[in-house]
């Protein structure tokens, strides 16, 4: 993707891709799956599994005229040293929002090509919006930004990645300092620290069960999708408390047996409330 152009791509799978050699360092691999240079692409409810590069070894995205959205995406077992699942580079000022995504055992491969691995997700330059989203049983760190000390990780679920959260100067991030409406300890951005209960992810059903600390424990005013990625509305009352707010992830909770959510979404009996106090 390159030179301003500005792609939707919608409910895409991407399985074992290999990047290309970036023509800047040729022994730098860039973009197992997607690379985008100076576009804007839209990424929805897409599945990213098994690519690899040594950076960005699903999505590699550097430059941007508009705004990037990734939202609603798997990234399982992907394979790279420097952003495992996404790369971004770019400006402080650029518009980066990866939202409601969920990133799960993506690997470090070796150290082919750069001294030093860092993220699932990394960014050079520039601070995109990091919010809703689920880090799950990863090699290295969860999160990784260089060249820009502004950081923006709300409502996020890290759980059981190797490193831990990040290489960040901010101190507070990972301090657990408050609770959210529903009852559950988060540091002061509103991430979580607890296991998401995903439904059978090695198997690849990767919905969150009626239990989950994700289940309205998001923030709603980033989710820039008016549904998750199996067409259900976001912001339904998941865990019957009476306010909406979205999950945290690509799946919004759904009561199959009851559909309680969804009556509750179609009669407006909720309020709508963030889920951070």
């Amino acid at each position: 993707l390159i030179n301003q152009s500005s792609p939707w791509i919608d409910h895409c799978t991407v399985r074992n891709s290999h990047g290309t050699h970036n023509i800047d360092e040729v022994k730098v691999i860039i973009g197992g799956a997607i690379l985008s240079e100076n576009a804007s692409p839209v990424i929805t409810n897409c599945v990213f599994e098994e690519n690899f590069a040594s950076h960005g070894a699903g999505i590699f995205i550097r430059g941007t005229k508009d705004t990037v959205l990734v939202e609603n995406c798997i990234f399982h077992g992907n394979a790279g040293n420097d952003g495992l699942a996404i790369y971004v580079s770019g400006f402080k000022g650029d518009d980066y929002r990866i939202t409601h995504n969920l990133f799960y055992k993506n690997i470090q491969r070796g150290h082919m090509y750069i001294n030093q691995p860092w993220g699932v997700v990394s960014a050079e330059l520039t601070n995109p919006l990091v919010a809703n989203n689920i880090f799950f049983e990863n090699e290295m760190f969860a999160y990784a930004q260089s060249g820009n000390d502004d950081v923006q990780l709300y409502a996020n679920c890290f759980f059981g990645n190797e490193k831990g959260l990040s290489l960040l100067r901010d101190e507070q991030l990972g301090v657990l300092s408050q609770v959210n409406l529903n009852g559950d300890s988060t540091d002061y951005q509103g991430n979580l620290f607890s296991f998401p209960v995903i439904s059978n992810p090695v198997n690849k059903d990767y919905r969150l069960m009626w239990f989950s600390p994700c289940i309205d424990a998001g923030l709603s005013r980033y989710t820039q999708l008016e549904y998750d990625q199996q067409g259900f509305p976001r912001n339904l009352d998941g865990n019957q408390d009476h306010y909406r707010a979205s999950d945290i992830g690509p799946f919004e909770y759904w009561d199959e047996v009851w559909g309680t959510a969804w009556n509750n979404f179609i009669a407006g009996r909720v309020d709508n409330h963030e889920a951070i106090v």
